[in-house]
């Protein structure tokens, strides 16, 4: 077989694979290939070793919920999560090349990094712009050991960062622009210095106190200025913060980072100097719980911020990097359960994840329309025959009250939306004060998707009693 014919099959058994995994809502193989026949066929799929994680990530990357538009502005939110497959340790080999430790030196699994694209207009996701999926080899040296602050960026774990934006240029249409957006640990000289150009600026949480080009540090700069506006941001509730408004405070400079002198001899190739605006974000004492921390960013961006409303855009654009956190979210325990699942080999678990992640974009997608932003039709998401299912769906879930009708176009994705957040659980009183998130929008596609197989089965079984009649 040529190789374009094999790409062409694998490619045709992969959306098969998506179709069953968005039906059955689970990453878990026993739930997803139905009869002896798909799952044996998905367990040999999975594990054949001419079926690439490469060729996967490629297939991933190429998938897109709209295509991106001429001259368009693109958000990419980078980040890493690990997964734990602990439960798997009686199956999978003790050799197994794919597995590693994570960070509690105890666990055993492996890391993904994905690049998040969204629309920088309104935070709608488009896709999955890169994806680096690894793990740490039991037994190598650690960062003591390899005296890792004298070694090269590239050799390096957090040289994960710059890969992730090297594929995103890749990525990104011909005409388009885009924006890196990564947290604390995405502050690195080196990325900071080459990663820029011109269709690529960043938007990075600064995590230590640089030394500027006045001779100053970044703390002793930004203690100079007074606070120049007060903005109130709404605070999702987690394990560490309390939901909450939490009142805001904005100072914003320009700023030139000089090259870390203890390493000079590591960047010789990179400039001396990095030229950056910065936003700083501290929570007024006011409105931090006892007992929490308050919430301060140092934002450090290749944008121009020479304005209050320049200043509020990179805070609403950092804002958003909370997107990738749900779409890890997603994947995990709550959503399509990648940590639950049991192939017997590292790689195949890194190649199911890989195709997972396109359904969580999917998910998210969902949830992001909830409000009907952008008007989309529900054909992003789901066939006519699932939309003609979501009609019968809608009047069962309607009230009789006006705050109890569903307000969407219908066949509109935000329609769609509406029906799923009422099938995982969520009352329609206030769309605006308690909107459904990604779990519950999780859990309501599963309810749909169980409800749909029933209701196709029925058509079926009525069809064949009128054709017998007949």
């Amino acid at each position: 077989m040529g190789i374009l014919s094999y790409k062409q099959e694998t490619k045709k058994r992969l959306e098969l694979i998506l179709d069953s995994l968005s039906d059955s809502g689970t990453s878990i193989v026993n739930r997803w290939a139905g009869g002896r026949t798909v799952h044996t066929g998905a367990i040999r799929f999975m594990h054949h070793p001419k079926v690439k994680l490469e060729y996967l990530i490629d297939f991933v990357k190429s998938r897109q919920m709209t295509p991106q538009q001429p001259g368009e502005h693109v958000l990419v939110i980078q980040d890493t999560s690990e997964l734990n497959y602990n439960h798997l340790n009686g199956l999978l080999k003790v050799n197994d090349l794919d597995i590693g430790l994570l960070s509690d030196n105890k666990s055993t699994g492996f890391l993904i990094h994905p690049g998040l694209a969204i629309r920088a207009s309104t935070g709608a996701p488009l896709g999955i712009s890169s994806l680096d999926i690894w793990n740490r080899k039991i037994g190598s040296p650690s960062r003591k050991e390899r005296d890792y602050t004298k070694q090269p960026i590239e050799d390096k774990e957090s040289y994960k960062w710059i890969s992730s934006a090297e594929q995103s240029k890749a990525w990104l249409a011909p005409g388009s622009r885009m924006t890196l957006i990564g947290d604390q640990e995405n502050d690195i000289f080196e990325y900071l210095a080459s990663v820029p150009d011109e269709r690529t600026d960043i938007l990075v949480r600064s995590c230590w106190n640089k030394k500027l080009s006045t001779g100053l540090l970044l703390d002793q700069e930004l203690e100079q200025l007074p606070w120049q506006a007060a903005l109130d941001l709404e605070v999702k509730g987690n394990d560490k913060r309390s939901q909450r408004t939490a009142r805001l405070q904005l100072k914003w400079t320009n700023i030139e980072l000089v090259k870390p002198s203890k390493r000079k001899y590591l960047l010789a190739k990179y400039p001396d100097q990095v030229k950056l605006s910065v936003v700083e974000v501290c929570e007024h004492p006011d409105s931090v719980p006892q007992g929490e921390e308050p919430i301060h960013w140092r934002l450090f961006t290749t944008h121009e911020v020479n304005t209050l409303e320049d200043a509020l855009l990179i805070v609403k654009w950092y804002k958003w990097r909370w997107f990738i956190e749900d779409l890890f979210r997603v994947l995990k325990t709550k959503g399509l359960e990648v940590e639950s699942s049991q192939f017997g080999t590292g790689m195949a678990l890194k190649k199911l994840v890989t195709i997972c992640l396109a359904e969580a974009v999917k998910i998210l997608a969902l949830r992001q329309e909830r409000l009907g932003t952008n008007n989309y039709d529900a054909d992003l998401v789901f066939d006519q025959q699932e939309q003609d299912f979501l009609h019968v769906l809608n009047k069962e879930m309607e009230g009789e009250t006006k705050k109890q009708q569903n307000p969407y176009r219908p066949r509109s994705l935000a329609w769609a939306a509406w029906i799923v957040a009422v099938l995982g659980g969520w009352t329609p009183t206030d769309m605006t004060k308690r909107p459904p998130g990604v779990i519950t929008m999780s859990r309501g596609l599963k309810y749909f998707t169980q409800r749909y197989s029933g209701w196709k089965a029925a058509l079926l079984y009525f069809q064949q009693i009128s054709n017998n009649s007949t």
